[in-house]
């Protein structure tokens, strides 16, 4: 009895994915009016694989509806997250595809990053402003593509073949800007950005001090946006990355470092050092059990490089941290030194506090990499690593 209900209910959902295309395709070419239907049109087919196996076989077998999500995600911004390919589905072509729209060289060699992004949902608004008389029918002629999937609106042929037209441009003038996902799973060519093209501060200012700390060489990519195609390659692979090695998740590394500090004044540095001390023994202790495991469980987005660079990433950001409360407490341990100085530990939020804290923890990181070789944990001050020492000599430098 139970398997018929359940069989009846996946019949009656897969009904409702159908209806929903052909009323999505009917809107896209009436440009109905009830935005709210159209809204929930979109939103019953974007959610529909994610409710069981089966809905997701009929979603996957419509060719059309990964076409139609791509348009409305353009039309409703719907993709905000700055990844080059976020509202773009695996099955859509837009690099391999033929397309009616070739732009000349001059204007694509002037396009960047950001507006490729900002020219998809231009282009949908356009097409939905644009008004139905003979030239939009002559542009639907000139654009329609042989190798969309038959039922697909002429609206949307207009968009992907801009899209297609965008992207195949800069592959052939600027190929050199294109690589692959970093999501073993994926492995999708995309389009990426200069260091110059993204935000040069992150939101959060502990996010732009851990991203200091863990800043691995020159050639450090420091963006997401240019090792993932889109955010949920990125999602995927961190939550990967986290059951392996908990501190490469950054809210695991804020939390371990987030400490109520009960004494006062220069008194709290070494108190805060504890505190870095105790959490370095906690995530030396998790590394060494990693190593210690004969197989790992299988992480089907991570491969083994990006596993390694991701932990030394983490070691780096723990080692550099200590680091730098290591340096500040031979400077707290005297009143003169201290004088006139703004130490890390010394106040509650201090990582935050990016106007003092930027360029010593930037010292530091220079001097770790310079100085220490191992991916492992310092987790014990007694012994005294080269590191260590290079840190007590140059104490009064880095926050100077």
């Amino acid at each position: 009895m139970r398997t018929q209900l359940a069989a009846l209910a996946e019949a009656a959902l897969e009904i409702l994915v159908h209806w929903s295309t052909q009323k999505l395709i009917d809107c896209i070419k009436r440009r109905t009016t009830c935005a709210e239907l159209r809204i929930v049109l979109f939103r019953t087919l974007n959610a529909a694989p994610l409710m069981n196996r089966h809905l997701s076989r009929v979603v996957a077998d419509d060719a059309r509806i990964a076409y139609l999500l791509f348009f409305e995600k353009a039309r409703l911004h719907d993709a905000k997250s700055r990844f080059a390919l976020d509202g773009v589905a695996r099955s859509v072509e837009l690099l391999d595809g033929s397309t009616r729209c070739v732009l000349d060289d001059e204007k694509v060699s002037s396009i960047k990053y950001n507006d490729v992004l900002a020219d998809r949902a231009r282009i949908a608004e356009q097409i939905e402003g644009m008004p139905r008389d003979a030239a939009f029918a002559d542009l639907c002629e000139r654009q329609r593509l042989d190798d969309l999937p038959p039922g697909i609106p002429d609206e949307v042929h207009i968009f992907v073949s801009r899209c297609r037209g965008v992207l195949q441009g800069l592959h052939r003038l600027k190929e050199g800007r294109f690589g692959r996902c970093e999501n073993r799973e994926c492995k999708r060519l995309f389009f990426q950005p200069l260091h110059s093209e993204l935000p040069t501060l992150c939101d959060d200012p502990i996010d732009r001090y851990w991203s200091m700390a863990g800043h691995m060489s020159v050639d450090d990519p420091g963006a997401t946006q240019r090792l993932f195609c889109t955010h949920r390659c990125h999602h995927q692979v961190e939550a990967q990355l986290a059951s392996a090695f908990s501190f490469c998740d950054r809210r695991r590394l804020v939390e371990a470092s987030s400490w109520t500090l009960k004494k006062r004044g220069r008194a709290r540095v070494d108190e805060a050092l504890r505190c870095a001390v105790r959490r370095n023994e906690a995530a030396a202790r998790e590394l060494r059990a990693l190593r210690s495991r004969a197989k790992l469980a299988p992480m089907r987005a991570v491969s083994e490089e990006l596993l390694g660079a991701s932990i030394a990433r983490a070691v780096c950001q723990l080692n550099v941290d200590i680091g730098l409360l290591f340096a500040a407490s031979k400077l707290a341990s005297s009143e003169q030194l201290a004088h006139g100085k703004v130490l890390p530990g010394v106040c509650d939020n201090w990582r935050c506090n990016l106007i003092f804290m930027a360029k010593p923890v930037r010292d530091v990181n220079t001097l770790y990499r310079r100085t220490f070789r191992d991916c492992r944990v310092i987790s014990n001050l007694l012994v005294l690593e080269r590191y260590l020492e290079k840190l007590s000599d140059s104490a009064l430098r880095i926050f100077t």
